[in-house]
């Protein structure tokens, strides 16, 4: 149940928070998913959960956006993921696969993620990189503290309470990373929180043109080229998001000097 606490507004189905509002949300009814935004076979499950008895299950070529609002906010998010650390080794993975990522999305579609992925030398999938969509930096990553070994729930904290300020904590006690550095890519506040079970943040969702083809003998033209999604061979990774906790406030530019 989507609880507000504070002051709110409820606008198209979706949530328009004042200064000061506080939003949670736990994932015990599947009407939630009526309010995001989602692709593919995103789920409420029993599976696996943090604080109730059910989760939000994002699977691989699925992504899910819990939205905040419509106009970027300011403010602090807090959610659980579960990773099921099936990792894969670079061998292994499939071409093109840029691994599960959560994180923080604003209101020109620009990210702030989480990213598990492969690197060379290293196995794929045994860290978390973060990564930005602005201005193309999605293929640049700085690696975090964050190791993946064992299957369980942490708590993650994304912290962007003015357009300087940029942070990302695991379990309230580890910065996973000096990103504070790169707050130029992410600094109008957000939108929502976002999650997918594997594909390139920037690449997730796009649609490609599948091969226009010939015209047969006698035909008067050759048959339009239908769009298909893009995916990716499945790879047994498996990531939850529970317990949201977000409280904001308007992102209103700081005056001029």
């Amino acid at each position: 149940m989507k609880k507000i606490i504070g002051t709110g507004l409820f606008v198209c189905m979706l949530v328009s928070v004042s200064f000061g509002a506080k939003i949670t949300e736990g994932f015990e009814s599947k009407e939630i998913l009526k309010k995001m935004e989602i692709e593919g076979d995103v789920v409420i499950s029993g599976d696996q959960f943090h604080g109730g008895k059910t989760a939000l299950y994002v699977p691989e070529n699925s992504q899910a956006i819990f939205t905040i609002g419509t106009e970027n906010k300011f403010g602090t998010a807090s959610f659980w993921v579960y990773d099921s650390c099936n990792c894969k080794t670079e061998a292994t993975a499939p071409l093109g696969w840029g691994g599960p990522f959560f994180g923080l999305v604003n209101a020109d579609g620009d990210k702030v993620v989480l990213w598990a992925q492969s690197s060379k030398g290293v196995k794929f999938g045994t860290g978390y990189a973060v990564t930005f969509t602005a201005e193309n930096q999605w293929f640049t990553k700085w690696w975090s503290k964050i190791t993946r070994g064992k299957a369980g729930w942490n708590k993650y904290t994304f912290t962007c309470t003015d357009e300087k300020t940029l942070s990302v904590t695991q379990n309230d006690e580890k910065e996973v990373s000096s990103i504070s550095e790169k707050v130029e890519f992410f600094n109008k506040g957000f939108t929502g929180i976002i999650m997918a079970g594997g594909k390139s943040p920037a690449d997730m969702g796009k649609k490609k043109a599948a091969p226009v083809k010939k015209a047969k003998k006698g035909a008067e033209k050759a048959e339009a080229p239908v769009a298909e999604e893009t995916k990716v061979a499945p790879t047994g990774e498996k990531f939850y998001l529970d317990d949201i906790e977000v409280e904001t406030k308007d992102a209103t530019p700081a005056p001029a000097k």
